[in-house]
């Protein structure tokens, strides 16, 4: 009978496999090992965080703040406060793992707009007023990405160095029970997280 946990191992090294289908396998394994906070880490993965929720680290990106001139293209936008410039070119990326899925292959940069208000401070200190928008690199989402992969992956190997390994679809008692007493690695990660106000940064806030 195969083993649940290796089954899982072996899908984390398959690039083949995607993201969004590892973490449905691993929502199962945690699921079925009552283990709540990396249950819990997985299903925000799957299902994207809120504005309001604190993001794990991996998740806090930097683009370039740029804007269109209709006559030269794309241009970067400059400002003296290059402290605000840097906070307003943070971002916590609050999407769905499986949306961000769909964009690892699209070799364009991601275009991020800013909050109404943000966008309005920013126009007003233009000699001409430019809509702000943030470019973010399609490699910061296949880093994202392979990230997760690593943590399930890693997360799979201590499982197995544990002695849990699952027959077919089930765990036994004892291995229930060695799973929940046990503080894994990727709890590391979970752990550190970052709140919203990188987000919330505009040119009054000096």
């Amino acid at each position: 009978m195969s083993k649940l946990v290796l089954e899982l191992q072996a899908d984390a090294l398959n690039p083949n496999i995607s993201v969004p289908d590892l973490l449905r396998k691993a929502l199962t394994v945690s699921k079925k090992l009552g283990i709540d906070q990396i249950e819990k880490w997985i299903l925000a993965e799957l299902n994207g965080y809120s504005e309001k929720e604190s993001v794990p680290a991996y998740r806090l990106i930097r683009g370039h703040i740029m804007v269109w001139n209709p006559y030269r293209g794309w241009q970067p936008l400059y400002c003296e406060n290059h402290r605000i410039m840097e906070k307003l070119a943070t971002r916590r990326l609050i999407q769905s793992i499986p949306e961000l899925n769909s964009f690892k292959d699209d070799t364009k940069e991601i275009h991020m707009t800013f909050p109404e208000k943000t966008k309005l401070q920013l126009m007003k200190g233009m000699e001409i007023p430019l809509e702000p928008i943030l470019h973010v690199s399609p490699s910061t989402v296949v880093g994202i990405l392979d990230t997760v992969r690593n943590m399930v992956l890693e997360w799979s190997l201590e499982l197995e160095q544990k002695g849990i390994f699952g027959e077919g679809m089930t765990f036994s008692t004892e291995e229930k029970r060695t799973a929940n007493q046990v503080t894994y690695q990727i709890t590391n990660h979970i752990g550190n997280m970052n709140q919203s106000q990188l987000q919330q940064a505009s040119p009054e806030a000096i």
